[in-house]
């Protein structure tokens, strides 16, 4: 007759809670796949229309600002297209060329196709931006918020970007 010892129980109760938490991380894993599924792109990728209208972007810097290298690092990893960077010595004259409101204004301007985008807009707001294709000069993230693409820190709450129009005036945009 086999004889069991004291660390058979635990042992099986051991193997039984191996067992159960490889079921149910599986199960997670193919819960989380197919949440993750969705042909609609996250806030890191980049609808085919946007990828069309980042094609030949321009963006205009200041020399002695780091965090709009960040910001094109940030949309050509995640659209696949390459960011010709300009430096110039004065961006407010950009900005004044673009007519960008001077209440949503940021460290750097991004020429693409018809509009422009200001700031560290994210890339859902770009997507909106080429699906919707509205009659607006460009889009605009104000200032360089925390947690922004090619800015530090943590994001503490939706970025309100705005739409910006030729006579100056801006509204909200969206909200991501």
């Amino acid at each position: 007759m086999p004889r069991s010892s004291p660390h058979d129980a635990t042992d099986a109760a051991d193997l039984s809670r191996r067992s159960f938490l490889g079921a149910a991380g599986i199960v997670a894993a193919g819960f989380f796949a197919g949440c993750l599924g969705s042909d609609e792109p996250s806030e890191a990728e980049v609808s085919p229309a946007a990828a069309s209208l980042l094609d030949g972007a321009v963006l205009y810097r200041s020399p002695n600002c780091s965090c709009c290298l960040e910001y094109t690092e940030y949309l050509e990893t995640n659209s696949g297209v390459s960011i010709d960077v300009q430096e110039v010595s004065d961006l407010a004259e950009v900005q004044d060329e673009y007519a960008v409101p001077r209440d949503v204004e940021s460290c750097h301007t991004v020429s693409v196709g018809k509009y422009y985008v200001e700031g560290h807009v994210p890339l859902e707001a770009i997507n909106e931006l080429a699906a919707e294709t509205p009659d607006v000069a460009g889009i605009a993230l104000p200032g360089m918020p925390a947690g922004s693409p090619g800015m530090p820190g943590t994001k503490e709450e939706p970025f309100l970007v705005y739409a910006t129009y030729d006579d100056g005036s801006y509204d909200k945009f969206v909200r991501v």
